[in-house]
């Protein structure tokens, strides 16, 4: 027996007229995902990265400086508005390269500071002690020693 609001869905999602009804039961299934375990290869990984990426930044930074310096003699004995051109662009490539250091420093800091965060999240919300009111004293007397 098909209500109202069957007879309106179907129209609805234009889904075709079954006679049939649909039964059976709702399985629920528990999935249970893998745990991730994070270890100190993570952390030795970035750091090895970062490590490579600011050894080719120096790099680029240094090679950029050599050849800034052949530019700037070129441009200085062509006097041609092309040279001064590639000059200033390399110039500007050099200066965004040292943005890119510092922005890799700035970046392992805060990695490291969101890795101290996450382990410094330790605390207690209810803490509950089960023992007498004089074994509690004595422990607040202990901790207030300490």
């Amino acid at each position: 027996m098909k209500t109202k609001m069957d007879e309106n869905m179907e129209e609805i999602f234009n889904l075709p007229e079954s006679s049939e009804e649909i039964t059976g039961e709702l399985v629920s299934r528990e999935e249970t995902l893998p745990a991730i375990v994070t270890s100190g290869k993570d952390e030795k990984e970035i750091d090895e990265d970062l490590k490579y990426a600011r050894n080719n930044i120096r790099d680029i930074i240094g090679s950029g400086r050599d050849a800034l310096e052949e530019i700037a003699a070129l441009a200085a004995a062509s006097q041609s508005p092309r040279a001064y051109e590639v000059y200033t662009s390399l110039l500007k490539a050099i200066v965004e390269s040292n943005k890119d250091l510092l922005e890799i420093q700035k970046n392992k800091k805060e990695l490291k500071k969101k890795e101290t965060e996450q382990t410094n999240h330790n605390s207690i919300q209810n803490a509950l002690f089960v023992g007498s009111t004089k074994e509690l004293q004595e422990f607040l007397k202990k901790t207030d020693e300490k």
